[in-house]
């Protein structure tokens, strides 16, 4: 029988749910498109974040890594990043009950595809 770690859920899940960002232009004005503004949030933001939680995985310091997952998480889920959501939140509920958190390899990958996601949806949309 397989660990529930060896097929996470995240493996199955999109990188990017559309439909949260064209929520938030449905909300947008002329002078404020919502979505772009935060993504364009979260891009500025998530390097910071990520280097964060990659010193504190490397460190085993799993308050931080329970802080700085649940921070991308929550910024993740605003973007309709489910994929990055879920690992994230996979490493928040790790470090939480003090265990080795899984997916920690995986947040940098995911992060880099999300980027792609977002370049292609911003090209199509301009």
């Amino acid at each position: 029988m397989e660990s529930r770690e060896s097929h996470p859920r995240w493996r199955t899940s999109p990188t990017l749910d559309t439909s949260v960002l064209e929520e938030l232009r449905a909300y947008s004005d002329e002078e404020q498109d919502l979505a772009e503004e935060l993504v364009g949030l979260f891009l500025e933001d998530s390097p910071q974040q990520l280097l964060a939680l990659q010193r504190a995985l490397q460190n085993a310091d799993l308050a931080e890594v329970e802080k700085r997952s649940h921070r991308l998480k929550g910024s993740a889920g605003s973007i309709g990043a489910v994929r990055l959501r879920e690992i994230c939140g996979a490493l928040e509920e790790a470090a939480r009950s003090g265990q080795a958190p899984v997916g920690g390899e995986e947040v940098f990958a995911e992060m880099q595809s999300l980027r792609e996601a977002l370049a292609s949806i911003q090209k199509h949309s301009t």
